[in-house]
């Protein structure tokens, strides 16, 4: 997608402080005004992957080699800059920030997640989400690809081939851990976490303590989406276009409808609670409802398989601590209750700052 200066929009689009906000994959920041005028441009030093935020006349923008920026909403001039030293090897991502009561939440390459101050910058703690393991710069991948979500006194994090973490929001201190990974990331809703494994399998956590509800293994390899709560379904978009609908309490598919050929790549809230908004890879814009008075028996059923689903041939596989590769060897496609899952999957408090 480009826009009318000939910038290709490579972070998304975001609305806050009667501004419409995008970042280009030259490094720079776009704020336009409600009837589409050019306010204010600000250049990054590198790519911006993720839609920038609105917070307190303050527009936070994140580029691709790990900076944060502070930007004044009026003009655009930078206030100030938040940045760390990352390893080696590190996965391109599209993982920005989440923002709440004045502090800043983002997770960075090598396991770690990090809360600045929203109005200078400064570090307020750093905790660390997973720790790096193996012995080649592959193996020792442990990101945290997706947005951090803030939930009361809590903010929760995930890092591909390493682990889910509760941290409370005022010391950094870890609440609880386990090993999950996960590229595209979380959600919460009614205090559970629901949570898409790396590999297909769907989690769904206790806010409180990590441990498991249910885990949905049918869609091993499909390169789910973050899961959306809707109402009281999951929803979550595939790499052949396809929408799932999973139940919210039992984790079993419900139903599913085909949008297009292509990967989803996004799914937001719409303009009612039964409605989501679903964007495709190359360029296809969706809006699914359930109607008023229907449900999701009138939504295609789910009780046949689709045609087209084959693995992809190239799928990575990543080797973590989780019953996923294992459940696809075996060919499992049943949705498993908390009281299946092995008691070494949940582990206790675990340190920061180390």
């Amino acid at each position: 997608m480009e826009s009318e200066y000939g910038e290709t929009i490579s972070g998304g689009v975001s609305i806050g402080g009667g501004l419409i906000m995008s970042g280009t994959n030259t490094g720079k920041v776009l704020a336009h005004n409600v009837e589409g005028e050019l306010v204010w441009q600000s250049q990054l030093s590198s790519e911006v992957l993720s839609a920038p935020v609105y917070f307190d006349g303050l527009v936070v923008a994140r580029s691709g080699d790990n900076k944060i920026y502070g930007l004044d909403a009026v003009d655009g001039t930078r206030k100030w800059v938040y940045e760390r030293k990352v390893p080696p090897l590190s996965l391109r991502s599209s993982a920005g920030v989440a923002i709440d009561s004045g502090a800043v939440y983002a997770g960075f390459s090598g396991g770690k997640m990090v809360a600045i101050r929203a109005d200078n910058g400064k570090l307020l703690w750093d905790a660390t989400v997973a720790i790096p393991k193996g012995v080649t710069e592959i193996e020792r991948i442990a990101d945290v690809t997706s947005n951090p979500v803030v939930a009361g006194p809590v903010v929760y994090a995930v890092a591909f081939q390493g682990r889910v973490a509760a941290v409370d929001r005022v010391n950094g201190k870890v609440l609880w851990n386990r090993d999950v990974s996960s590229y595209a990331g979380m959600s919460y809703d009614n205090e559970r976490i629901y949570i898409t494994h790396a590999i297909g399998s769907i989690y769904s956590l206790d806010y409180a303590t990590g441990k498991t509800f249910w885990r949905q293994p049918d869609f091993l390899h499909r390169r789910l989406t973050k899961p959306f709560p809707m109402l009281d379904t999951v929803v979550l978009g595939d790499v052949e276009g396809y929408l799932h609908y999973l139940d919210m309490e039992s984790g079993k598919e419900v139903a599913r409808i085909k949008l297009d050929s292509q990967p989803v790549m996004s799914i937001v809230q719409g303009n009612s609670s039964s409605q989501v908004v679903v964007t495709t890879r190359e360029g296809g814009l969706y809006a699914v409802t359930i109607g008023e008075g229907a449900s999701l028996q009138d939504l295609p059923t789910a009780n046949e398989p689709a045609e087209s689903y084959e693995q992809p041939d190239d799928e990575l596989d990543v080797g973590d601590q989780s019953n996923d590769a294992s459940d696809a060897k075996n060919g499992k496609t049943k949705v498993e209750p908390a009281a299946s899952q092995p008691d070494d999957e949940f582990s206790g408090e675990s340190s920061v700052n180390d």
